[in-house]
C-alpha cells in the first residue's frame, strides 16, 4: 500500500462494473478518495464498496450521457470531498451489429455512453480549482483496428481518440493531462454476446469482428489493466498527454503510439 494518491479525489465512471470495482480498490489502496460514479440502481453495492475501501470514498449517481447529471454529480462531489483530481472515464456499453445490422437506437445508445459520456466540460472546471488534474480514457483496441460486427462500439472508440487528443491540447495550459488506454479483451460481461451469453470471440462470424482476433485469442482479468491506469493518472507520471498505451497481449507493442503525438 502506498500514498501516491493521498489527498486526491478520483472519479471512476462505470464504477459498478468489474473493471470499475477493481480500479476503485486499486486507487484506494494508494490513498485516493474514490468517487464511485454509477447509475442510481447501483447505489447499494457501490455505497458498500465505498465504505469498504475507506479514505472517505463515496457513491455518486451518474448517467454519463446526461449533462445535467454530470453537473449535479460534480456539485455533490465538491461539496462532500472537494474538487476533482483524477477522472477515469470507464463507463462503456457495446452493441453487436455491422453497418447494415445495428439499429439506430443501439447506435445512439453506444455513442451517447462511450463518446458523449466522456465529454469533459463538467470536470475540467473542478480540476482547475485543484491547480490541474489527470483524465484517463479507457478506450479499446477497437479504436486502433477495424472491428466489423461491432461498428457502433468501434466508431465510438475511434472518435474517443480524437476527443482525447483535442482535449489534451486545450487543457494542457491548465495543467490537466489527458491520456487514453487501449486494452484488448478484458474478462468482464462486456466481452460476452448479450443475447447468447457466448464469448464474443466464439459467437457467430458475422458478430465476431476483427478486434477479437487482434487480441491473439486471449483475454485478461480486470486486475491486469490497473497498473497502466494508475500510472497514467499520476501527475508525476512520465506519460505526456495523448499517449495511446495499448495492453493487448503483445499484438501491438506496449508503448506509446507515435501517431498519437504529444501535446506538451
Amino acid at each position: 500500500m502506498s500514498d501516491r494518491f493521498a489527498g486526491k479525489t478520483v472519479i471512476i465512471t462505470g464504477a459498478a462494473g468489474a473493471l470499475g470495482v477493481t480500479m476503485a480498490r486499486a486507487f484506494a489502496s494508494e490513498g485516493a478518495c474514490v468517487v464511485l460514479a454509477a447509475r442510481p440502481h447501483h447505489e447499494t453495492e457501490a455505497t458498500t464498496l465505498a465504505e469498504e475501501i475507506g479514505n472517505g470514498s463515496i457513491f455518486v449517481a451518474l448517467d454519463v450521457a446526461d449533462e445535467a447529471s454530470w453537473a449535479a454529480a460534480i456539485s455533490t462531489i465538491e461539496a462532500r470531498v472537494g474538487p476533482v483530481s483524477v477522472l477515469i472515464n470507464n463507463a462503456a456499453i457495446l452493441a453487436v451489429g455491422g453497418v447494415e445490422e445495428v439499429s439506430l437506437e443501439d447506435w445512439r445508445k453506444v455513442i451517447d455512453t462511450n463518446l458523449t459520456g466522456d465529454f469533459l466540460r463538467a470536470v475540467a472546471p473542478s480540476m482547475r480549482k485543484r491547480g490541474g488534474g489527470s483524465i484517463v480514457m479507457i478506450s479499446s483496441i477497437a479504436a486502433l483496428h477495424p472491428a466489423p460486427g461491432l461498428v457502433a462500439y468501434s466508431c465510438s472508440k475511434w472518435a474517443l481518440r480524437g476527443l482525447t487528443r483535442t482535449a489534451a491540447y486545450e487543457l494542457a495550459r491548465d495543467n490537466i493531462r489527458v491520456n487514453a488506454i487501449h486494452p484488448g479483451i478484458i474478462e468482464t460481461p462486456l466481452a460476452y454476446h448479450s443475447d447468447s451469453g457466448e464469448p464474443l470471440e466464439t459467437a457467430p462470424a458475422n458478430v465476431r469482428g476483427k478486434i477479437w482476433r487482434e487480441s491473439a485469442g486471449k483475454t485478461s482479468s480486470p486486475e491486469g489493466r490497473v497498473p497502466r491506469t494508475t500510472l497514467s493518472a499520476r501527475q508525476s507520471s512520465h506519460f505526456p498527454a495523448t499517449v495511446a498505451a495499448t495492453t493487448d497481449h503483445g499484438k501491438r507493442t506496449l508503448k506509446p503510439d507515435p501517431r498519437e503525438g504529444n501535446s506538451q
